[in-house]
């Protein structure tokens, strides 16, 4: 037994060569402390003879931090019975970072598909376990105590926050947590209950300003980075989601977008801006071939890099580069709330804002909100903001005429009137006329209605056989008959080529 620092900690003897030491945090004399170290050690005698000392440290922890005993009781009952039999020993061959991979690769989801949730922010969860594989990886699941865990959560970088040592602590918790079930590696996990460090205090946050996100979109970054800023600022995307949207997601006809796949596993759909709409298919037409709406922009993208565009584009604003105790610099997670801030001011509904940043109560909602944006306005036409989409889009040519074929319609050619001028009329401005081609054979009315005589003394039209005039109009006058037959022995023939081009001159 010790006493150090106002605690208990007891050290147990497992084997000649394991005497590993526990905190005993809920003993608070030197009565219970000695009850409970004499309670740990029948509890090894008890491992002992069942041959099962490979789970003892993971079992001892337990006890150690247990505020009822009870619980530990049955379960080293049962384990000495024999109701553990399928627990694998190879426990011990399997460390804190080969099931902490197999955890992020989506292995265990595809092995225990419906105790293990495929996460959309694995990528997060993947790099915190790097920080901690140093301290913690080679350690094997049965060998792992909550000593070795604080240690591993002090070694971290002294200036993370509160909060981010909390979520280094939940994803050692939950990697534990599955060894126990539905690995079935270690009988408990080596965490207490009441364990997880707390919180912080919240910091403050920023969001920009439309004149300031007009100046970022009009900056030097690659068209692709802005534009995927500017979609999350005016659509309300988490980042993961933005990365992992694909052309399919988008209904450019309608303007309409879909996330089946979220953080909250909740598929939701609406309509985009239009000013969105528009630049997407603009984007659509540059990248015709990729996948991904935004190709380019990279696996994770840092808030490090929007800061540096921010600071290029002019945008000087002093609290959005703060990094204090009570401050949080502008991350890329701020183009959401600069959504939700904005729309809120302007007076839209709380549910119009929610369909669009997947946030289902109030509460989770107004943690977005900064209450300094009254009277901002909104951020301007995402594909005029954008340089490089808007001269695109005056680039852009119009959609040509189909080319004929089955089932579509060619287009003609404006028909230049043929009128022989000795059939013109002397107040009939040949100009004035629609460009009409007045060959009869090519048009489906009758041709005898396209005559147009000659009055006076011109000379004769050349129709060979009087005409059935009494049928025409009354804008129409009989000719006078020439007595010439036509050589090509048709009622309805041509003009000459050289009354055409007389008439044309």
């Amino acid at each position: 037994m010790r006493f150090r620092n106002g605690r208990w900690y007891a050290r147990v003897t497992v084997n000649k060569n394991r005497r590993p030491t526990f905190e005993l945090p809920t003993c608070s004399s030197e009565t219970s402390a000695r009850a409970r170290a004499a309670e740990m050690s029948r509890i090894v005698t008890e491992l002992r003879k069942a041959d099962r000392l490979d789970l003892a440290n993971a079992i001892l922890a337990r006890a150690a931090h247990a505020t009822d005993m009870k619980p530990v009781r049955t379960m080293v009952a049962k384990l000495v019975a024999g109701h553990y039999q399928d627990s694998p020993r190879s426990a011990c061959e399997v460390t804190f970072k080969k099931l902490g991979l197999q955890w992020t690769s989506g292995e265990l989801h595809r092995k225990h598909p419906k105790r293990v949730k495929l996460k959309a922010s694995a990528k997060d969860d993947e790099y915190r376990l790097a920080k901690l594989y140093p301290a913690l990886g080679s350690l094997t699941l049965d060998a792992i105590t909550v000593d070795h865990v604080d240690d591993a959560l002090d070694d971290l970088d002294g200036e993370l926050s509160p909060n981010t040592v909390k979520q280094y602590a939940q994803v050692v918790r939950r990697v534990l947590a599955l060894a126990v079930y539905p690995c079935k590696l270690i009988p408990v996990s080596p965490i207490p209950a009441g364990w997880l460090p707390p919180g912080g205090s919240s910091k403050a946050f920023g969001f920009l300003y439309p004149e300031e996100e007009a100046q970022l979109m009009a900056g030097a970054e690659p068209v692709v980075m802005r534009l995927f800023w500017g979609f999350m600022a005016r659509e309300g995307l988490r980042k993961g989601e933005a990365l992992r949207l694909t052309w399919d997601a988008i209904d450019l006809k309608r303007g309409n977008i879909r996330l089946d796949k979220n953080k909250t596993n909740a598929p939701r759909e609406w309509p985009l801006g239009d000013d969105v709409a528009r630049a997407l298919r603009v984007w659509r037409k540059l990248n015709p071939r990729s996948v991904y709406v935004f190709d380019g922009v990279g696996a994770d993208p840092r808030a490090a890099s929007l800061r540096d565009a921010m600071k290029a584009a002019g945008i000087d604003r002093p609290e959005l580069y703060e990094s204090t105790d009570e401050r949080q610099p502008f991350r890329i997670h701020d183009l959401r709330s600069t959504m939700i801030t904005l729309r809120l001011a302007m007076g839209w509904s709380e549910r119009w804002v929610m369909d669009r940043s997947g946030h289902t109560t109030s509460g989770q909602l107004q943690n977005y909100y900064r209450g300094t944006a009254q009277d901002a306005g909104w951020l301007a036409p995402l594909d005029e903001a954008i340089p490089e989409l808007a001269r695109a889009a005056q680039r852009a040519p119009e959609k040509a005429p189909p080319k004929g074929g089955r089932g579509q319609t060619r287009r003609r050619r404006p028909l230049s009137p043929t009128v022989s001028p000795g059939c013109a009329r002397e107040d009939l401005n040949l100009h004035e006329l629609p460009r009409r081609n007045l060959n009869p054979v090519r048009l489906p009315i009758p041709p005898l209605a396209l005559a147009v005589v000659m009055v006076g003394d011109s000379p004769p039209c050349d129709n060979p056989e009087p005409l059935p005039w009494a049928e025409l109009p009354p804008l129409f006058c009989p000719p006078r008959s020439s007595g010439r037959a036509s050589s090509r022995g048709s009622s309805h023939s041509r003009p000459s080529s050289a009354a055409v081009r007389a008439t044309r001159r």
